[in-house]
């Protein structure tokens, strides 16, 4: 395979045999010529028993290389892409790096990457980011821990995303807020974009069911969209089409959050952070048409085993309904 792959040899040298390699590689004028020539060479170098010769392993390496090296023709290939990233937490931190090794940022792509929110010390327990970017900006410290896997990868960090202007500037968006108010909003404004012309990909991921489901959704504008998993029935109240538990096995709320120090948090290991961020890449893989456009999983067998589904259109629906 060496019309693929690279090999070499490691190897010191003295100033004498140094200069034999000159005389004999470097400017024709110099060059020593014939048989004779190349075999002193070799005495010269290779039979003085005190030369040691090194096997060197000489690996490709460039961004392109290492993209391509582990995808699956049904992988995605994000290269050249304009991608919005919103939400740099448990979720996006995740996410950022696994859209990186599917090619965000690679070529003429870029990878922008919203979160005005510090990273704090109750962050990392469940973080990709480790104790060493206390206090940084998130956006700021996930920029800087992926440029240092060593990728040539344009990634900017950017604080609040702006829902009136910031659209027109991307090919796809990921919602990793888990900010159902935000995910709305964000939702009801790519439908508005595209009803005057926009095109935009757009995924949401999401922790669910008190930490017992992750979820994660994409909205090409032919499914439904995130407001449309919701049952409008009943009025201004809003249920779930598609909820984490039966009914009568919801957890008591009163016992899940936790409280500490002025603030609540609920809490959920790392592992479900990491699925939501692996179903929404999973959505990004080369689709047919009857491709399930919303992922569930369950966390703890206290949830219901959610199917995957693909969400049509809710007539109900505020966002996106005609």
């Amino acid at each position: 395979h060496y019309d693929k792959e690279f090999f070499g040899v490691s190897f010191n040298l003295p100033n004498e045999s140094r200069k034999a390699i000159v005389k004999h590689y470097g400017a024709k004028s110099r060059r020593g010529r014939g048989n004779k020539a190349r075999e002193k060479l070799r005495e010269r170098i290779f039979d003085n028993p005190n030369e040691k010769i090194f096997p060197l392993d000489v690996m490709p390496s460039s961004p392109g290389y290492v993209i391509d090296r582990n995808r699956s023709l049904s992988s995605p290939l994000l290269s050249n892409k304009r991608i919005a990233l919103i939400g740099a937490g448990t979720i996006g931190g995740y996410l950022a790096h696994s859209l990186c090794q599917v090619g965000a940022g690679h070529d003429t792509g870029c990878l922008v990457i919203y979160d005005n929110d510090v990273l704090k010390v109750g962050n990392v327990g469940r973080h990709i980011l480790g104790i060493r970017f206390i206090g940084e900006r998130k956006s700021d410290a996930l920029k800087f821990s992926i440029e240092e896997q060593g990728l040539d990868l344009n990634i900017q960090a950017e604080g609040k995303f702006n829902l009136s202007s910031a659209l027109s500037q991307f090919d796809l968006i990921l919602d990793a807020t888990g900010d159902q108010a935000f995910a709305l909003n964000l939702s009801s404004k790519v439908a508005n974009y595209r009803k005057l012309g926009g095109k935009i990909l757009l995924i949401h991921s999401w922790v669910s069911g008190y930490g017992h489901t992750v979820k994660s959704m994409l909205d090409d504008g032919n499914t439904g969209c995130y407001a449309c998993q919701f049952d409008y029935s009943k009025g201004a109240v809003k249920t779930e089409l598609y909820p984490s538990f039966t009914n009568g096995k919801q957890p008591d709320v009163s016992n899940i959050f936790k409280r500490s120090c002025g603030e609540n948090h609920l809490p959920f290991g790392s592992e479900a952070s990491m699925m939501a961020a692996s179903l929404a890449v999973q959505l990004l893989k080369d689709r047919n048409k009857k491709a399930p456009s919303l992922l569930m999983r369950r966390v703890s067998n206290q949830a219901i085993d959610l199917k995957d589904k693909k969400l049509r259109k809710n007539p109900d629906c505020p966002s996106c309904r005609s």
